[in-house]
């Protein structure tokens, strides 16, 4: 007779009731402690199975509470593309980030079974945009790696650490293994190139640091080498995890994170529209966008929905963004009375009607 086995997306103690209950196991294993034993087998072996299930891996990053802030961690790509088509409108994505071979819906769809990460420590190093200063970031390239023509900028940066974060996931970098053909993406669009990844510099238990390259190929890598010029450039890598566990703490409870030993690195990404764009960010890109520097049309789409946002502002009430059970929250913040009234009567905060009729009160 078959045994009861794991069912996908099932909880470890879900499984290990129900295969306790199960009218056929009772039968096979009338006693108790080894039908106990059976289903933990079951599950090991389940476990066993998934250690090199991507798939499997996505679907738990997708399902799961998140603890860490907006965009750190591990995620699906599609937060980014979401992010970037609630900033700048899906007209405009489906107008400039569609190509002859992939639609917009492509993109997104691609995107939601792409795991991605990035943290705090994958950070900028060295920028270079004169030839003078290719040549110093590229003299640990090895023989036959060239720069592309066209080249706009060249930077080194970490493009993983092994840090543990809030979600208690870590990625162990000296287990990353990278696609040299590789390349460097704008908000992991896949239709949207920036430039090729060219070397790594080192590699450790710590991080990956590699030497990537932005082309002047049209208007949004232009954009996306002014934003790094500008300190707007965040990091962020596309991976296949190929070898991974659940992690535990001291005392073997799960921690809900994940322990990835070895990956395969497919793309690496500039970030540059966060989701959490704060006042400063806000004023960073509206300067850089309405000062003609920033001149691809989703950036200045992304510019009129800031000038939008800023245009309801009012002094006193405070916007803020959060993230809880991961869903984008506004919060609103203010200090009387009045302010309260403001906000409602602008459109900036929506009260609940009470449904309730008199004789319920």
């Amino acid at each position: 007779m078959p045994l009861a086995k794991p069912k996908a997306n099932e909880k470890e103690d879900a499984f290990i009731s129900r295969c306790m209950a199960d009218s056929t196991m009772g039968k096979e294993y009338p006693d108790s402690k080894q039908r106990t034993a059976i289903c933990y087998t079951q599950w090991k072996e389940k476990e066993k199975s998934m250690g090199d299930n991507n798939d499997w891996l996505i679907d738990q990053i997708r399902t799961r509470k998140k603890q860490t802030e907006f965009e750190r961690g591990i995620l699906t790509a599609d937060r980014y593309v979401r992010t970037l088509a609630d900033a700048a409108g899906l007209d405009m994505c489906y107008k400039y980030l569609s190509n002859r071979s992939a639609s917009f819906d492509d993109v997104i769809q691609k995107a939601s079974r792409t795991l991605v990460y990035s943290n705090d420590e994958m950070e900028l190093e060295e920028r270079a945009s004169s030839v003078s200063e290719f040549k110093a970031l590229m003299e640990g390239a090895k023989e036959g790696v060239e720069l592309p023509k066209n080249t706009l900028m060249v930077f080194r940066h970490k493009l993983t650490t092994s840090m543990e974060d809030r979600d208690k996931d870590i990625l162990h970098s000296d287990g990353m293994k990278l696609d040299p053909k590789m390349l460097l993406l704008w908000q992991h669009i896949h239709t949207m190139p920036l430039g090729p990844y060219l070397y790594t510099v080192s590699q450790d238990d710590k991080s990956v640091r590699v030497v990537s390259a932005i082309i002047d190929m049209n208007k949004t890598t232009h954009d996306a080498a002014v934003m790094i010029d500008n300190g707007m450039g965040r990091f962020s890598h596309g991976f296949k995890a190929t070898s991974f566990e659940k992690r535990k703490d001291e005392k073997g409870k799960l921690t809900g994170g994940f322990e990835v030993h070895e990956a395969e690195v497919m793309e690496e990404s500039l970030v540059s529209v966060p989701a959490n764009i704060g006042a400063e960010t806000e004023e960073v890109l509206l300067s850089l966008i309405e000062g003609g520097k920033l001149t691809s049309p989703i950036m200045k789409s992304v510019g009129r929905s800031i000038r939008g946002h800023l245009g309801k502002q009012f002094k006193g009430i405070e916007i803020t963004y959060r993230e809880k059970d991961g869903e984008r929250q506004k919060e609103l913040t203010c200090s009387s009375l009045d302010e309260l009234q403001t906000a409602v009567d602008s459109g900036l905060l929506k009260l609940q009607e009470d449904t309730k009729s008199d004789d319920e009160n």
